[in-house]
């Protein structure tokens, strides 16, 4: 009895802070799901895309290189390098998860997102398994399911709506990028400088659509790197 009773006391604290952050992925997940419509994805196909890469800003990535014609390659390491962050941030958790179940550890990877990880290191007491699993669980099946829904009432939905809805990645994207920027000055440089970096590399064609984005990366990140080492920034 003691123990179903933590279960659904720990179920119930994942629920407090993990159901805000899957109704805030309604309306992004949505956009997605009219994106890949438009894209002329199929049903499954988008399905797969949040049921199995999970990504977010990755899979509107993704959909954009597809249809540019850039070889599956180029997008596999765009899509690599874009979410070589949750590497570190599943390193950082790591201190936390002596109670976690060996077994679920794959499953806890494979849902890692720049929002649950928040949600998880904002979290003061040792992780477990289930209250870890059901902070994850829940905004991935909201991803999932309203990303089906976006793409089913895609022909639906008036013109104007849909376009609104398309400005859930930039805000997304905002969202992240603001909590860091007042924090401290370097982060408004480095994203001035990657910005300047991308914009230069795509105006002046010098690399073919879709590679850009991964010469655009890996040269801010080399530059940014070199920078903040020699105290620069």
């Amino acid at each position: 009895m003691v123990k179903i009773y933590k279960f659904k006391k720990e179920i119930k604290e994942a629920l407090k802070i993990s159901l805000p952050v899957g109704i805030g992925y309604i309306s992004i997940a949505i956009a997605f799901g009219l994106l890949a419509k438009n894209s002329n994805l199929t049903l499954l196909d988008t399905f797969l895309f949040s049921a199995v890469l999970y990504a977010g800003a990755s899979q509107f990535m993704a959909i954009e290189l597809i249809m540019a014609g850039v070889p599956v390659i180029g997008i596999a390491i765009s899509v690599f390098l874009l979410n070589l962050r949750l590497l570190v941030m599943a390193t950082s958790l790591g201190v936390k998860t002596d109670k976690i179940d060996k077994k679920a550890i794959p499953i806890l990877g494979l849902l890692l997102t720049d929002e649950s990880f928040s949600m998880l290191s904002f979290t003061k007491k040792k992780l477990t398994t289930v209250y870890s699993l059901f902070v994850e669980i829940i905004p991935y099946l909201f991803w999932v399911g309203f990303s089906v829904v976006g793409y089913i009432i895609g022909d639906i939905l008036p013109e104007k709506l849909t376009i609104s809805l398309g400005i859930g990645l930039p805000a997304m994207f905002v969202a992240l990028l603001v909590p860091s920027l007042k924090k401290n000055t370097r982060g408004i440089v480095l994203s001035i400088m990657a910005g300047t970096i991308y914009g230069i590399i795509y105006i002046t064609k010098i690399i073919p659509t879709g590679w850009d984005i991964v010469v655009g990366i890996l040269l801010s990140s080399f530059i940014g790197y070199v920078l903040i080492r020699k105290g620069v920034i």
